[in-house]
Order: structure tokens, then sequence, then C-alpha cells
């Protein structure tokens, strides 16, 4: 929606009703409303059965907004400009909040996919012998750049999202979303002299670190295990 407000002529004659379900269509066709002619007093001590509606919008079938309003004002058609302008106002008001409650719920089921992607993840916590441990794998959702090492075959792995997804992801046990051309890994023959940078440094330093190795190169698998320690992730 374009500055919070509904794309239709301003000679319509249309009613509050009328005008919120047209706008509704304009921002997700996901939206719907439903009207009560009742409401808790708790929440709404002014709310006057018979005078008053609920207006309750849903996104698919959750709730993520409601108001009262007055019955005739709700449904009445506005024929005049001034009734209009009274109209419209009120009803891009609405508009914002829904826009608001609408990113809102969007950011909330980011971060429920992101417990649900990483929650069958396998990895090493903690590594005494290397001492080193692992950042949040929540992080790795959208991330550019990961760096992973295996503690039991002494494997640096360094993961590049691919251009064509929206970062890199897990799926099950494993790492998706690579590129393949530049995702890479090595055996480290003297894993203390590295780690550490591999850790705590930049993209370039640990690029010089992986690329100062002298072992044969492959393209990681991604599949994780109780062996890998998440050593970094860079958005």
């Amino acid at each position: 929606m374009t500055n919070n407000k509904v794309s239709i002529s301003t000679k319509s004659s249309m009613s509050y009703k009328e005008y919120l379900k047209a706008g509704m269509g304009i921002l997700s066709t996901r939206l719907s409303l439903r009207i009560y002619k009742t409401a808790s007093k708790n929440e709404y001590p002014i709310f006057e059965r018979g005078r008053d509606i609920r207006v309750k919008f849903f996104w698919d079938k959750t709730p993520i907004y409601e108001f009262i309003t007055d019955t005739t004002f709700f449904y009445q058609r506005n024929t005049n400009k001034e009734d209009r302008i009274h109209m419209r106002g009120w009803a891009d008001l609405k508009f914002r909040m829904l826009e608001d409650a609408i990113e809102r719920g969007k950011e909330a089921s980011k971060r429920t996919r992101k417990m649900d992607n990483v929650s069958k993840l396998q990895y090493e916590t903690e590594n005494t012998t290397y001492d080193i441990r692992s950042v949040d794998p929540k992080r790795i959702i959208g991330a550019s750049r990961l760096v992973v090492f295996n503690t039991r075959y002494k494997k640096l792995m360094i993961f590049e999202s691919s251009p064509l997804v929206d970062g890199l992801s897990v799926k099950g046990t494993t790492i998706v979303g690579f590129d393949k051309k530049k995702s890479k890994e090595r055996t480290v023959r003297k894993p203390q002299e590295i780690l550490k940078d591999c850790s705590t440094g930049g993209i370039r330093v640990i690029n010089n670190r992986y690329n100062s190795l002298t072992t044969k190169e492959t393209i990681p698998t991604g599949r994780m295990n109780k062996n890998c320690v998440i050593l970094q992730v860079l958005k």
C-alpha cells in the first residue's frame, strides 16, 4: 500500500466497512475481518451493545488487531466530501496499524522458523582439546558465511551462501543454500595454530589461514554431526 492509503477514487461513496475490505484486498488476500455485536467490558468499558460493534482482523486464521466503532458510522454510505474525508482518515489509521501488526507477525514467524530449522541440527557445543566452542546455531539462518571445524577428522569448512537464495539455512542435520563453487574444506594438520584466528578473526584472516593449508581441497557436503564445532557465522 502506497503512503498507507487505499487507491480508490475520493468520490466513491463507499461505507467504512467497504473501504476497509477494499484496502485489505490491496494489503494482502490473507487478511479478513469479522464483526461482533459484543465486547469485553474490561477491554472496552465504553462499548454499548446495540450502538457499537467490534471489528476484528485476521491474518489467515490468526487474530492480529481489533477495534470498536459506532454501528451507523461503520455501515453508512458517505455521500458528501466531508464524511468521506473523515471516514478515510480513520480507515487509513487502521491500515497503518494493520501493517505494523503484520510486520510484527512476520518477525515472530521468522524467529519461530529459526528455532524449528535448527532443532535437529547436530553439532559439538564445546571441545576442550582445542579450546573452542560453538556459536548459537540459529545465527546460521540467513548468514552469508559459516566456518565449521570437525574435531574428529580435523576438517576446516567454509560455507558461502549461494546468490540464488536468501542466505544459508538448515534442513535437518544439513547445511543448505551454500555455493558449491565457493564453499570449501581442507584437513588441518596443526589445528591449534589456526583455530583461534578462525574463531575470532574476520573473513580475510580466516581465508588467509585457510589458504596457508597445503592439504587437498574438497567441497563440503554440508552434513553436520556431534563432532562439528560452529566457529563463526558471518552475516
